[in-house]
């Protein structure tokens, strides 16, 4: 069988050897440019895999919808139990790296290191890893939970993330990924960050996320920051302590919120001078930023935002934020739509049936 060389993936197994199917994927099937829809049931996590010294450009046959990359989108489980490249099932896979054309290696992470299988060839390394402090993270039963945050476009670099519920901080582990070899670095980030003088006064980062490129990790917090505390002496005695902060994910600023605290208050209704600041990215008139949001990352670089909502009293998704392009989407349709993102050109999409790109 001729081999495609216009997949990025040569290989010596036919089946692995080019696919000219791409777009989104939902209810079983993937619709092609041209609007034709062939069966396709795999859905996950889509995540682009760029193979190094690959230079061959994109090809589209419009009579046939046929569409070959200069790269591969791959779809990852989220908990550690394979991935599909081109709607073929990888077993003992988390995440795909390669490292040159026809050098393409399906990753398995474990409590010993890392463990890659080649695609093209019949080879096999074992890579040794020092998890440190997130060694108890690999056994049952301990109160750690680990997922795979991010990962580069070569697979190369990786960036887990490791919560402990009895502490109050989260362990980032940065994975570098070569040929011969694999090293891990780690970053501790405090859930609480108080404000000097104010101890009372914290930002509650309650999620982290991450972006991952070849030369690093990029890790956001989610969360509030405060800007500004303001102190103001009372005619009655008392102290009104004014709080300016701001929710963020990362840099991507979501909105603005000025919050009043009262002491040593003699007895009756308290003023209040709280409120709602229309700035940032996400916006729209029933969220309340004063309630701390809630964080779902979607992982790769974006997160849903869970915002309060008065008219219900409920957190409902709100919109979705992306620290790779720097942008939020507000969220479509009722709140238990999927939503997926497209790992190369950002694109949002939210669907009631599960939906992935390919």
């Amino acid at each position: 069988m001729k081999l495609d060389t216009r997949s990025p993936l040569p290989t010596a197994r036919p089946t692995l050897a080019g696919h000219p199917f791409h777009g989104l994927v939902k209810g079983g099937g993937l619709t092609l440019p041209n609007g034709q829809v062939i069966n396709y049931s795999v859905t996950g996590l889509s995540t682009v895999l760029r193979v190094p010294g690959w230079d061959k450009q994109e090809h589209y046959d419009p009579t046939t919808g046929h569409r070959w990359l200069p790269y591969a989108i791959y779809q990852r489980a989220h908990f550690f139990s394979g991935c599909y490249l081109y709607a073929r099932f990888l077993n003992n896979c988390d995440w795909l790296a390669a490292f040159g054309p026809a050098d393409v290696w399906a990753v398995e992470v474990s409590a010993a290191g890392l463990t890659l299988e080649c695609l093209n060839r019949q080879a096999k390394r074992v890579f040794a890893l020092n998890w440190g402090a997130v060694a108890d993270a690999f056994k049952p039963n301990t109160g750690w939970s680990k997922r795979i945050a991010a990962v580069s476009p070569s697979g190369q670099v990786v960036a887990m993330n490791f919560v402990r519920a009895s502490s109050q901080q989260w362990i980032v582990a940065t994975i570098a990924l070569t040929a011969d070899g694999a090293t891990v670095q780690f970053q501790t980030y405090p859930a609480l960050i108080a404000w000097p003088g104010y101890d009372w006064v914290k930002g509650n980062n309650t999620q982290l996320i991450a972006a991952a490129t070849d030369g690093g990790a990029v890790v956001a917090a989610c969360g509030a920051t405060i800007l500004s505390v303001a102190e103001t002496a009372l005619s009655d005695g008392g102290l009104k302590v004014t709080v300016t902060g701001q929710h963020r994910v990362g840099n991507v600023m979501l909105g603005r919120f000025r919050s009043d605290h009262f002491f040593d208050m003699p007895d009756g209704p308290l003023p209040d001078d709280s409120a709602d600041i229309q700035y940032g990215v996400l916006q729209r008139p029933d969220f309340v930023w004063l309630t701390h949001p809630m964080y779902t990352p979607i992982d790769d670089g974006a997160v849903i935002v869970n915002g309060y909502v008065n008219a219900t009293g409920l957190f409902t998704p709100y919109g979705v934020v992306d620290i790779v392009s720097g942008t939020g989407t507000l969220w479509q349709g009722p709140a238990d739509n999927f939503v997926a993102v497209h790992p190369v050109t950002r694109q949002v999409i939210f669907d009631p049936q599960p939906i992935s790109f390919a």
